[in-house]
């Protein structure tokens, strides 16, 4: 069973970096991007949340995570924006956080 486990977690990182790919060339600018998970040992059939941060607003474009979905089901997919300003300077980014099983 931990053949499966480390197995699953090295084909999210695989499909992160698509996802990471394809963030990049939507961005206007080079944001910092980050991908992680909420746990470092995941058993089989248990879900995990795979979060995706970008430090830039994307607007409408959608993250296309079809590339997820021949080795997971995508259980829920959300986004979350956020724009502050302190002081002067403003600072924004994109959160999307999946949960996979």
């Amino acid at each position: 069973m931990t053949l499966a486990i480390h197995s699953g977690l090295a084909k999210i990182t695989r499909r992160m970096a698509s996802v990471a790919l394809l963030l990049i060339f939507c961005s206007n600018s080079y944001a910092a991007l980050t991908a992680s998970i909420d746990r470092n040992l995941v058993y089989d059939n248990e879900s995990v949340q795979l979060t995706i941060r970008l430090d830039a607003q994307v607007g409408g474009v959608k993250l296309d995570v079809s590339v997820l979905n021949s080795d997971f089901e995508i259980i829920s997919n959300n986004r979350q924006q956020q724009y502050t300003v302190s002081n002067g300077r403003a600072e924004s980014s994109t959160e999307w956080n999946l949960v996979l099983i």
